[in-house]
């Protein structure tokens, strides 16, 4: 379930890390005198390897809609774990309950202001991510001479 993130943000760094020490090296770090060219030419790559980031993005998507990564977010929380990282539990708490008031907000402007009824919200805020793609649905412009 948390391939897809790690992937890609691990070839981003990557590729920013590569890319920062091309600076540093300025011009002559594209030479093939110096190790850095190298490095730069392999995390470059890093991004495609096993889909790009984008395709990796598209992958961690069905997580967030079938909310998968909220239920093992609030697994997490359930944990014992070492004092040292309480600062760490408390933060991804935080942001847990960020993100269902997010959600939360949404479905009243759902209510409020696009007229839409219980039976439409109501299954959004049991599992909050499939709102954000119905959204993103609705948002869409739809041609008129569409038919479903």
């Amino acid at each position: 379930m948390f391939t897809p993130v790690l992937k890609m943000m691990a070839s981003e760094y990557c590729n920013q890390n590569a890319y920062d020490a091309i600076q540093v090296h300025g011009g002559s770090g594209y030479m093939k005198e110096y190790p850095v060219e190298r490095l730069y030419r392999d995390a470059r790559i890093t991004t495609i390897y096993e889909g790009t980031s984008q395709l990796q993005t598209v992958a961690a998507i069905r997580y967030v809609t079938n909310g998968s990564y909220l239920g093992r977010i609030k697994e997490y929380e359930e944990m014992e774990i070492a004092p040292k990282f309480e600062p760490l539990k408390a933060k991804l708490i935080a942001m847990r309950e960020q993100y269902e008031q997010a959600c939360e907000y949404m479905a009243n402007v759902l209510k409020k202001d696009c007229g839409c009824d219980s039976a439409v919200v109501e299954p959004f805020k049991e599992n909050p991510g499939s709102f954000y793609g119905w959204i993103f649905f609705c948002l869409l412009p739809i041609p008129n001479d569409f038919i479903l």
